[in-house]
């Protein structure tokens, strides 16, 4: 029917649902840029919504009205502030989180649309970015995580603290890293005191920085809340051994 011409609205739309079900994505572009085109208001919730899930790129034609009039977006439809961060996330500031990231040119994407506020989405994709990119040994990104985390570090939840300070631990022989960490993993604990995986994160960043009679104590206290989880049974034998309970290949 879309070959023969028909570009009725209605059509139009459940054609890009299904491209994109389809993943055809030459066509899910061409058929829902053909659909915000011919949108009378597209200032509405729901046609909000269809704008931010199938815009990609500057080139796209829900990209001006999302950008340039983002205020009225957020006012419209709250609930597509992560979204559109997501949006400037995708577009502007991951371009620029190369190996050698430059933080002072990501702020000032930021600032550019204050209606983003601090852009904490934003930052938070950043530091996953690179969080995911040291789980595969790629160069720097140990560094870029620890350098991102640091910069924000007050923008983030316990767990995220977590998360990160347990990479560093299986990722980094740097003192300076490891000491970094350290402090994330006692926020989480600060925030979550009864959490044995992040009182097994602190005991083991405490074990491989050598305060090993510390690290005791906390794994201690992590298997005293879970005392048959064997990761934490093994770290802690490896502790009392003198063994590293960090990988060693």
């Amino acid at each position: 029917e879309y070959k023969n011409g028909n570009k009725d609205p209605e059509f139009l739309f459940n054609l890009a649902l299904m491209a994109r079900k389809e993943k055809d994505t030459a066509m899910v572009r061409e058929v829902s840029n053909l659909y915000i085109k011919q949108l009378k208001d597209p200032f509405t919730k729901a046609n909000l919504a269809f704008i931010l899930q199938f815009t990609q790129d500057q080139n796209d034609a829900g990209y001006p009205i999302v950008v340039d009039n983002m205020e009225k977006v957020l006012t419209v439809n709250p609930s597509l502030y992560r979204p559109v961060q997501f949006l400037i996330y995708k577009i502007h500031v991951l371009p620029t989180l190369t190996e050698t990231p430059d933080w002072k040119a990501v702020d000032d994407i930021i600032k550019k649309y204050p209606p983003l506020k601090e852009g904490e989405f934003i930052i938070g994709n950043a530091v996953v970015k690179y969080l995911n990119e040291s789980m595969q040994n790629k160069p720097n990104a140990v560094q870029n995580l620890v350098n991102a985390a640091s910069i924000y570090d007050d923008r983030f939840n316990d767990g995220m603290y977590n998360e990160w300070a347990w990479q560093v631990f299986l990722q980094s022989n740097d003192t300076a890293a490891l000491n970094k960490a350290l402090v994330w993993s006692k926020k989480s604990i600060d925030r979550d005191p009864n959490s044995p995986h992040q009182l097994d994160t602190y005991a083991n960043l405490l074990y491989k920085l050598g305060n090993r009679a510390e690290a005791l104590k906390w794994q201690e206290k992590a298997l005293k809340i879970d005392p048959n989880n064997p990761d934490f049974r093994t770290a802690y034998n490896n502790m009392k051994a003198g063994k590293p309970s960090w990988p060693t290949e």
